[in-house]
Order: structure tokens, then C-alpha cells, then sequence
């Protein structure tokens, strides 16, 4: 029986200014997002219907990553 895994990741850049790892990040998350089952996948960003509007797909969850200054 394979395990259910549920995998946080922090995708504050896809919601920021364009760059390089914002780009790669969202395509990456764009084809994660139709390949995630059996596991939950969580993205955290500043702006969760920005991020969730710049991926798609639906298998992905959304949240906010919350403020912490510079150093989360």
C-alpha cells in the first residue's frame, strides 16, 4: 500500500516580480498540478488566487504564506 504523502511548497516568487525561478517555478507547478494524486500538495505564496490563477489545474491547495519580513 503506498503512503499518502502531503508536500509543502514555498512559491513566494511566482506572486512577485519576473524573474527566472518565478518562471520555472510556475511551469513546474503547472505540470505538478495534473500529476499529484495519490499525495496532497500544498503551495504556499504570498497571494494564493494570484498563484492558484498563474497555475491552474486542480490539483493543487493554496495558502497564504503569511508576512515575516525578510527573513520568513
Amino acid at each position: 500500500m503506498k503512503r499518502r504523502l502531503r508536500i509543502g511548497i514555498d512559491a513566494h516568487v511566482i506572486t512577485g516580480r519576473y524573474q527566472g525561478t518565478r518562471t520555472t517555478l510556475t511551469r513546474l507547478l503547472q505540470a505538478l498540478a495534473w500529476r499529484t494524486r495519490p499525495h496532497d500538495i500544498i503551495v504556499y505564496s504570498d497571494d494564493p488566487k494570484q498563484a492558484q490563477a498563474l497555475v491552474g489545474g486542480s490539483g493543487l491547495e493554496h495558502r497564504a504564506l503569511g508576512s515575516g519580513g525578510s527573513v520568513k
